[in-house]
């Protein structure tokens, strides 16, 4: 049986009579994670995985995950590093709403976000020049 999910696989698991034997542990332990489970509670994941693979379960696709959606590209072309350096520009010397909305257009033009590189004080010109300097943005050819 195919189950999708770690904590799917694990409440399969547990509701399987007499599973506790092979588990090694006791019936009140398991007893105790279908309660934490049905509370909506958890059970961390290291112990799931320990549990299922004790049980003989297998991982069928590993987990793979995309970190570029999660923080911004570091590598741009030059042109694309001038249209940043506006966007920046403009950031600084607008109000709020307008900051907000030239915030976003670097983040769904470019997935550019200034706070993974700010220091501190608001992220400026100079601050992607010195990045770029560093390493920490790259420009493309």
């Amino acid at each position: 049986m195919v189950v999708t999910g770690t904590r799917e696989a694990f409440a399969a698991l547990i509701n399987r009579r007499g599973i506790y034997k092979k588990l090694g542990v006791s019936i009140s332990t398991v007893a105790g994670w279908k309660i934490y489970l049905s509370e909506g509670k958890s059970i961390s994941l290291d112990k799931m995985e320990e549990m299922l693979l004790r049980a003989g379960g297998t991982v069928v696709q590993e987990k793979v995950w995309e970190v570029n959606s999660i923080l911004g590209n570091d590598t741009f072309t030059a042109a694309e590093i001038e249209s940043i350096k506006t966007l920046i520009a403009k950031i600084r010397s607008s109000g709020e709403v307008l900051q907000k909305k030239y915030r976003r257009q670097l983040r769904e033009d470019f997935n550019f976000r200034m706070e993974d590189f700010e220091q501190g004080n608001g992220f400026t010109v100079d601050d992607l020049q010195k990045a770029i300097v560093e390493g920490d943005i790259k420009v493309s050819k």
